[in-house]
């Protein structure tokens, strides 16, 4: 609005202010009186932009597994995948600890640059969140709800087609009755425009299946089935010798048997 060196023919006749708009403070213009004489006038600039769209997308997916066992550590990588899995020997699963690490991605698909403020992850039923293996800088705290939130990207402007990836590391400790599939969600819980543009198809911290701003991954704990494979077969085996022993000692019987009866 009357920005210094430009002509009063390309200056913008309104004023910028704040308006109040559903309860929320938002930035606007708002021209000068307006006097029509003639029934019409022309030549008034109110600083109309095209109707640009704002959407923020988050995609969440897994990179790695890794299982420490009294036996050992087993890393399972993963070129981000939304379903992650690994296998625990049955004699291993009591006590051992699972760390999920996971990527959440937030990518600017509209044409209005804008921030992810906050993002949310709904921390699932038997995962834990350990602040010493999460200190890669991406500012995870525990709200309290109990999920965990996250402001690393508060800051970062995201222009049309950029993206950002912050990581998460959640950590499961295993019994023999906790294996299965856990689906760990994540949500941009704040965005932010300067222009007050809501995102076209998303509404932030609601947790709305079908909306592009929630993104969830599946891990999937599971006992080793090889090991009992390899126990079955070692039985069947030894059963097998013991069989062939067994009729080896019944032919020599009935051998000298007709030995004895020929003399």
């Amino acid at each position: 609005y009357h920005k210094d060196g430009v002509g009063a023919n390309k200056n913008s006749d309104v004023i910028a202010t704040t308006i109040e708009q559903d309860g929320k403070a938002k930035n606007a213009a708002i021209t000068d009186v307006i006097n029509i004489n003639n029934g019409s006038i022309s030549g008034i600039d109110i600083g109309l932009m095209l109707a640009d769209s704002f959407d923020l997308e988050l995609e969440k997916t897994i990179s790695k597994i890794t299982v420490q066992t009294s036996n050992g550590t087993i890393t399972n990588k993963f070129d981000n995948t939304k379903l992650g899995k690994a296998e625990i020997g049955s004699k291993y699963v009591s006590g051992a600890t699972v760390l999920v690490e996971y990527n959440i991605k937030v990518t600017n698909i509209g044409d209005i640059s804008g921030y992810a403020k906050k993002i949310v992850d709904y921390l699932p039923e038997g995962m834990k969140f350990n602040s010493s293996i999460s200190s890669n800088g991406d500012n995870w705290y525990t709200g309290q709800d109990g999920n965990l939130y996250s402001t690393t990207l508060s800051n970062i402007e995201l222009k049309k087609g950029e993206s950002r990836t912050i990581k998460l590391v959640l950590t499961k400790e295993m019994t023999e009755d906790n294996t299965g599939i856990v689906n760990n969600m994540a949500e941009i819980y704040e965005d932010y425009n300067i222009y007050g543009v809501s995102d076209r198809n998303s509404v932030p911290a609601n947790k709305a299946q079908g909306e592009n701003d929630l993104g969830s991954a599946d891990s999937v704990i599971l006992i080793k089935t090889g090991e009992t494979l390899i126990y079955i077969s070692v039985i069947i085996t030894t059963l097998m010798i013991l069989t062939i022993a067994v009729l080896v000692i019944i032919q020599k019987k009935k051998s000298l048997k007709e030995m004895e009866g020929g003399v």
